[in-house]
This record gives structure tokens, sequence and C-alpha cells, in this order.
């Protein structure tokens, strides 16, 4: 009889607390789930609104400044009043050094080579870029895998700004850039160069200054970590990048 009503009040009891426990447990979980998403989406939005307005202000400045070239430049091809053929062909130099090096301020506000390209043609122009500029970067690609439009973007930024960063901090007299896939949902981008920092193993921090910051967030969108192994002066900062941030190469 007493074990009875032992299972009567258990039953009575316990079982709907229980229930009632869990349904909250359940209720909190739903919760963290949708704010996990909400922050997702405002990540998303933000990124995207940064990329609409460096392309805009890339855009402005292009026209801008192309709108006074282009004439003044035909202006100096059409007219003679300048008293030599030398002093004419300085400002025509001139005026076409400062059209280049407009569009280069333009492609890096926005990777223009990523409206004619794909990323990975755009780290080899990148490779480029610093090679005849700053320093030798190497690449080598082994994979290629098809990338949705903005994450594309956002791999090429992190890229972009790790080498920006080596470059202003370590000041290496050379750059190695590989790009490889050991399984088919996985990219993985190896940065290896001479660096004289401390030894340890180190990872993006997200409450450095606004440039790991932003580099913090963009490695969270794209479901990247980032690895840094600083050992007897060398330095290999590695990069992975998972599902589902590909497209199917059927798409």
């Amino acid at each position: 009889m007493e074990n009875v009503e032992y299972s009567s009040r258990i039953i009575t009891t316990y079982l709907p607390l229980s229930i009632f426990l869990a349904t909250g447990v359940i209720w909190l979980y739903s919760l963290y789930v949708q704010k996990m998403i909400k922050d997702k989406i405002i990540r998303n939005d933000f990124f995207k609104e940064l990329e609409d307005e460096r392309r805009a202000i890339a855009s402005e400045i292009h026209d801008t400044l192309g709108g006074f070239l282009v004439p003044l430049k035909q202006m100096i091809h059409d007219g003679a009043s300048f008293e030599s053929k030398d002093v004419k062909e300085h400002w025509i130099d001139m005026i076409e050094k400062y059209q280049n090096e407009m569009t280069f301020t333009n492609s890096k506000i926005y990777p223009v080579v990523l409206q004619e390209s794909d990323l990975y043609e755009s780290l080899e122009s990148l490779s480029s870029t610093f090679t005849s500029s700053t320093c030798f970067v190497g690449i080598t690609i082994e994979e290629r895998i098809k990338l949705t439009d903005i994450c594309s973007i956002h791999i090429f930024r992190i890229i972009q700004e790790s080498i920006v960063n080596a470059v202003k901090h370590c000041v290496p007299t050379y750059i190695q850039l590989m790009v490889t896939s050991d399984v088919p949902d996985e990219l993985n981008i190896i940065l290896m160069y001479p660096s004289n920092e401390v030894k340890g193993i180190q990872r993006v921090s997200k409450t450095g200054h606004r440039g790991q910051r932003i580099l913090s967030e963009r490695l969270s969108f794209v479901g990247g970590t980032r690895t840094l192994l600083l050992e007897d002066g060398f330095a290999t900062e590695e990069f992975n990048f998972t599902l589902p941030v590909y497209e199917s190469t059927d798409s």
C-alpha cells in the first residue's frame, strides 16, 4: 500500500515538476538559438553594408577623380600652352601616375578583381601587387573550391589583412601563401614568413585593435579558425574554413 502511495506521489508531484523544468530548459535553449541566429543575421547585414559602403566610396572616388583627370589630360594633349615638350610629357606622366594610384586605392577599398574573377585569381593578383611594391609574396594553389560571393569577400579580406599585418609588424623579406584542401569540405590557407616575434602558439584576439576584431568577426561568420605559430624566427599562420561556406560545384 505504501509503495502505491509513493508511486502516486511521484506521478502527481515530481513528474509535473520534471516536465515543467524540462519545458523551461527547452524554452531557454530555444531563446539562445534564436539569439545566435539573430546575431549571425546582424553580422551578415553589417558586413554586407560594410562592403556596399566600400563599393560606393570606391565608385565615388573613381568617378570624381576620373571626371577631373580625363578632360585635363585631353586638354594637355590638345593644348600648346607648355614651354617645352619635356614639361608637357612630365605633366602627362604625373596625371597617369595619379590615375594608376587611384585605381590601386579603389581596388583596396573594394576587391574589384572579385567582380571579374574568383577568390583564387584575386589572391594571385594580391600577391603580384605586394611583390611589385613591398616584398615577395609567392602563392601556390592546390585546390579551387567554388565559394559564395560573400564568403569569397570575407576570405579575401582575411588574407589581405593578414599579409598587411605581417608586412607592418614583421617586415619579412618574403611571404609564402599556400591554398590547400585535405578533405572535400575544407579549405586551408597557410601563410609562412620570417618573424622575430615571441615564440608560441597564438589565436586571433577578439579584443585587440579594430583590424583584429573585424578579422575575428569575419572568421566566425564563414566558419573559419586561425592559428599563428611562432618558432625559430619563423611564423606560420594557418586558416581553416569549413562548410557551409561553399557552393556545390554543380550549382
